[in-house]
């Protein structure tokens, strides 16, 4: 017989490079094959534990996804960056003994909407459609927003309590010029209503700009002219908005969202202090996008939505009608 030193062996209880001794034969005895022929060598059988415990078997990945973690899993976008936020609260926390906890900080989901109006056209009675006021509450509890800025309301100063949103709404006075036209507001959701929103404040005389002071910040909602208005409508529309801006009490930050018909193109040098990295699709702003630009550099503003990477389709709010393109005109500074 010729000698031989290691070979690799597989199956259950062996591990690979396993050695077998041919010094004694017994009834336990194997056959191998190496390159000299057929070799006899002794097997160890392996030890077995008994095991009263049941194992649940486990599925193995899917080859699209390898790290798929299996269980009940949120299945959209805002489920899942709630679940991050409760993530990111827990671990806010100071831990040791005696030692006071943080206060956690509140997040809140924010949004802009172009109501196109919220009066309500139709019939009477059981054949009225319902209230778009009732309408758009629901939909932005649904979406799980905490605050929206609307614009293009078209109503008087209202402010409408539902079920899960409170509505302040403000517009034109009846009789003037511009009843049935612009309109601002807000939408607040029973968590954002804790911190107390204020009175709903008009600047200036064209119902495009309004604001709420909360506790800790204040938000400002605008409805900027479209690019076919005149260039003293547009010049007067950000005048007014910096006087709201200067009227924000000491240590409050701002938050302004709206309807700015504007595109502001992409970063470069000049507006490097102003947008983000993520601003594609917009080579050269209009001059709307430059009249914002300018405000902003001015009060010492960024845009918002430059700062945060998003699939295109989730980026646009407004289609061209004929084109069928979709365009960002609305933005959060």
């Amino acid at each position: 017989m010729s000698r031989f030193g290691v070979f690799p062996v597989w199956g259950r209880g062996f591990g690979s490079n396993r050695r077998f001794s041919e010094e004694k034969s017994g009834p336990n005895h194997g056959v191998l094959c190496n390159s000299a022929g057929l070799v006899s060598a002794r097997v160890f059988s392996p030890p077995v534990k008994p095991c009263r415990t049941a194992l649940r078997r486990q599925e193995p990945p899917s080859s699209g996804n390898k790290h798929r973690c299996y269980g009940r899993q949120p299945k959209t976008h805002r489920q899942r960056q709630q679940q991050k936020v409760g993530r990111w609260k827990k671990s806010n926390r100071q831990k040791g003994d005696g030692k006071k906890e943080k206060r956690l900080r509140q997040c809140w989901f924010l949004g802009t909407q172009n109501c196109r109006t919220l009066l309500d056209t139709g019939g009477k009675g059981a054949q009225a459609p319902p209230r778009r006021t009732a309408h758009i509450a629901e939909e932005f509890h649904r979406a799980s927003v905490d605050v929206a800025f609307l614009q293009e309301t078209r109503i008087h100063g209202e402010t409408e309590c539902h079920e899960r949103q409170r509505l302040l709404l403000a517009g034109p006075p009846a009789g003037s010029a511009l009843q049935g036209r612009n309109g601002v507001g807000f939408s607040f959701s029973r968590k954002a209503e804790r911190q107390k929103p204020g009175v709903l404040q008009q600047a200036g005389n064209a119902s495009r700009i309004g604001r709420v002071d909360l506790e800790a910040v204040t938000l400002i909602s605008a409805y900027a002219p479209t690019s076919g208005a005149g260039d003293e409508e547009v010049a007067e529309f950000y005048r007014d908005l910096g006087e709201a801006v200067r009227k924000v009490p000491n240590g409050n930050p701002v938050v302004i969202g709206g309807d700015f018909n504007a595109r502001v193109g992409e970063r470069n040098e000049e507006t490097a202090a102003v947008l983000g990295r993520f601003m594609e699709g917009q080579r050269y702003p209009n001059r709307n996008g430059q009249c914002l630009l300018e405000f902003c550099l001015e009060h010492e503003l960024v845009v918002a939505n430059s700062f945060f990477q998003h699939p295109p389709h989730h980026k646009g709010s407004w289609q061209h009608p004929r084109s069928k393109k979709w365009h960002e005109l609305d933005y959060f500074l």
